[in-house]
């Protein structure tokens, strides 16, 4: 999770690419937004070193690339709805896809469609 600490706005995210977490976070201190739409307009219009100054990051779950991706994916958006991130943070800037299957209570596992953010 990113937290602004400017505002308390927060953004969830994840990493399911070749190179893990590690690429993620490396794209977020080259340009500060990780080519997420939310992120990129907050560069433009604060720029570069606001996001320098006020964003920290926090990993609150790790998983190695034998979890399938549905599977991070599904812990995303429970992160997403635990935050309430769409509606008062970063990730409602987006569209949003959820089909919502069931809710696993022993896995607390969202079986959905990826969302769009």
């Amino acid at each position: 999770v990113i937290t602004n600490t400017d505002n308390g706005k927060l953004y969830v995210g994840s990493a399911t690419g070749r190179n893990g977490i590690y690429q993620r976070w490396q794209d977020y201190i080259r340009d500060g937004h990780g080519n997420d739409t939310g992120l990129i307009a907050i560069v433009k219009q604060h720029g570069l070193e606001y996001v320098q100054a006020h964003f920290r990051y926090t990993l609150l779950e790790h998983y190695d690339f034998t979890v399938p991706k549905d599977v991070v994916l599904a812990r995303e958006s429970y992160w997403k709805e635990t935050l309430d991130t769409r509606k008062h943070g970063y990730n409602g800037k987006t569209r949003i896809f959820l089909d919502i299957i069931s809710v696993s209570k022993e896995q607390n596992i969202l079986t959905r469609q990826p969302d769009a953010d």
